[in-house]
């Protein structure tokens, strides 16, 4: 009788399912595995996105800024012409001329 059983097992581990199963197992590890780094490098990227679109509307916004400011500064340097070229006027009035 023991012949019987070591020719099951024999039998087992040579059958094409389970072969098979296991395979496809390995198949469906492997998938997984690609699945998640995948999706970790997708994550990775919207992240890099993310960023980058950030800096950007810093940038932008740095740069409005920057502009505001000189056409403010170039408004006050005008204003203050306008007054010294009134005051020149009228000290030239003054003096008859």
């Amino acid at each position: 009788m023991p012949a019987p059983a070591a020719e099951e097992a024999t039998e087992d581990e040579d059958d094409p399912s389970v072969k098979e199963f296991l395979q496809v197992l390995l198949q469906i590890q492997r998938e997984v595995r690609d699945h998640e780094e995948k999706a970790r490098l997708e994550a990775l990227l919207r992240l890099q996105l993310q960023r980058q679109e950030q800096a950007k509307r810093e940038a932008v916004g740095g740069l409005f800024a920057q502009a505001m400011q000189e056409a403010l500064q170039e408004a006050m340097v005008e204003e203050q012409q306008k007054r010294e070229q009134a005051e020149f006027m009228r000290f030239l009035q003054a003096l008859g001329l």
